[in-house]
């Protein structure tokens, strides 16, 4: 039984953090911008806002640099952009600076 319970444990830990990420609503990207200067950002808008629960002012998805796999997730974002199809991502909100901006860590392409 101990070893079930620290199995468990273990998989609880081991869990990713979008499990705990929160969705944005499923939106058209507006535009694209990249930041070269620190931070070093890559800025996604939607110009409506993104919708995510707590989150309803941000119009900036970020995708930081300590996002990982950020490149793929910006190359996903492209085509999604050229296709015109919507996406939905998940993170977390940031309300530190007045301006909510909403740091992902996942896409989804509808």
């Amino acid at each position: 039984m101990k070893h079930i319970n620290k199995l468990i444990v273990v998989g609880l830990l081991s869990l990713s953090s979008n499990v705990f990420a929160i969705p944005t609503s499923d939106k058209l990207i507006d535009q694209i911008g990249i930041q070269g200067l620190s931070p070093d950002e890559i800025v996604i808008t939607n110009l409506a806002g993104w919708g995510a629960a707590g989150c309803e002012k941000a119009r900036h998805v970020i995708l930081g640099a300590s996002v990982n796999n950020r490149q793929e997730m910006l190359s996903v974002a492209l085509a999604a952009k050229m296709a015109q199809k919507v996406v939905r991502f998940y993170g977390n909100c940031d309300t530190s600076n007045g301006d909510d901006r909403f740091n992902a860590t996942y896409i989804i392409v509808k």
